[in-house]
């Protein structure tokens, strides 16, 4: 609104005249913000470095190794979208995990990779070898998370509703993260759930109806998720009702651990936050903005973990 009317002149008549008063409109932006705009921050930095269409994220996987993880966006819906809450929580959750691995005395010489289960103390077998961490995602959206922790070692059971079911499938597939090659097919042969790859579900959460055994239909496909983690659920009320009787449903009092990355600007966050907290009133803790990543820090998002 401090902007002159010259500066937000955009002459259409050909391409280099708009995007050059494109440039000057954004550069004039960044000088004149009252707060300096983050660029990883898309809802508030205008694309600096990631145009809507396409987004990309580092992220260090369970060999040690970086790689990036490119998701394909629509405009069809809020949900084929990433939205910066997943993208703090993911590199939240990246940092910390291989942070524990310098807390436990591995040598600063070595490999580090990233142990979800041991930066978040979760109760699963400690020698690995009867079960991959098991994690459900509500809420997926486009993937980002879900991939991410499936990079990172764990078995992700990822779920949203309707047409976004399709996006959030196609993701995965071209980020290897799900190897079934019927991705177009509503009744993939794939259902159980393996280390580093992620499913894909349609789960309704105002559906009473629905359980494991329908989203799972084999007998041997009983998990007992560790980890349920949702980001950016809380747009109202309603919503954060939704997320909060799915974990109740889907989660296991006294082993699952919930991971909760909230957006301070939603409608429904403080009713959320209010009533976790009489849920599971030792077992709401809030993750201090100084221990997100250092080239993703915020003051828009709060990160939660719980304890059922």
């Amino acid at each position: 609104h401090q902007l002159k009317q010259t500066d937000c002149e955009i002459m259409l008549v050909g391409m280099p005249k708009a995007t050059a008063s494109l440039a000057h409109l954004e550069e004039t932006l960044l000088k004149r913000h009252p707060v300096p705009l983050r660029s990883w921050e898309r809802e508030t930095g205008r694309g600096v470095h990631h145009a809507f269409g396409e987004y990309r994220l580092m992220i260090t996987t369970s060999n040690g190794a970086a790689e990036e993880v490119i998701i394909e966006e629509s405009c069809t819906s809020i949900a084929t979208r990433v939205w910066d809450c997943a993208v703090v929580t993911t590199k939240w959750l990246e940092r910390r995990s291989l942070l524990s691995q310098m807390e436990i005395g591995m040598s600063s010489s070595s490999t580090l990779v990233p142990d979800v289960a041991t930066a978040l103390k979760l109760n699963v077998d400690p020698l690995k070898e009867t079960r991959p961490t098991q994690v459900l995602e509500l809420g997926a959206g486009l993937g980002l998370l879900s991939i991410c922790l499936a990079k990172m070692g764990a078995a992700v059971l990822s779920t949203e509703y309707g047409a976004a079911v399709a996006h959030l499938k196609k993701n995965c597939v071209q980020n290897n993260a799900d190897v079934s090659q019927y991705y177009h097919d509503a009744s993939p042969t794939r259902t159980t759930l393996s280390s580093g790859s992620v499913l894909c579900r349609e789960l309704d959460w105002y559906k009473t109806t629905e359980t494991l055994r329908s989203l799972l239909p084999l007998e041997n496909d009983t998990p007992v998720f560790d980890l349920i983690v949702v980001t950016d659920c809380s747009l109202s009320t309603r919503d954060s009702i939704g997320v909060l009787d799915m974990i109740q449903k889907y989660g296991t009092r006294g082993h699952t651990k919930c991971l909760v990355g909230l957006c301070r600007e939603r409608e429904g966050t403080s009713f959320f936050i209010d009533n976790a907290q009489k849920l599971y009133p030792s077992g709401v803790s809030v993750v201090p903005t100084s221990e997100y990543h250092e080239q993703y820090q915020t003051n828009r998002h709060i990160i939660l973990l719980i304890e059922l």
